[in-house]
């Protein structure tokens, strides 16, 4: 005959499941916290896998030294109209390729050449 638990012991249960639950949702969290942190993504190009990484602090301190006045540039694009076209936008990268390709190959682990390889389309959809 199975035996009624009391409310004291079915309280008691209800504390072991959440004891065993609360690591598993203290990963997710953290590991939800180092998405946000560092959202890297993966990528298929063609038969290849790229990770796009989001630059590390440090990291980023460096690239904004050598290409500051790209970044300058970009910043003065952006905010000197309230409709920015597509087309400018298009234009600038294209007219500074040079440099986007420098901050593109930083934030992948790919040779050069690689992206020399990409069609416009793969090129586009490295730059979410």
């Amino acid at each position: 005959m199975a035996k009624t638990l009391t409310d004291d012991e079915l309280a008691q249960l209800e504390r072991q499941e959440q004891a065993q639950n609360q690591p598993q949702s203290q990963n997710d969290e953290l590991a939800q916290e180092l998405d946000i942190l560092f959202p890297n993504q993966s990528l298929l190009i063609g038969d290849k896998t790229i990770k796009i990484k989001e630059y590390a602090f440090v990291e980023w301190l460096n690239l904004r030294q050598t290409y500051a006045p790209f970044i300058a540039k970009f910043t003065t694009l952006m905010t000197a109209n309230d409709d920015v076209l597509v087309d400018d936008v298009l234009a600038f990268f294209e007219d500074e390729f040079a440099d986007l390709k420098g901050l593109l190959l930083a934030s992948i682990d790919e040779p050069a050449d690689f992206l020399d390889s990409l069609t416009l389309t793969e090129m586009e959809s490295l730059m979410p």
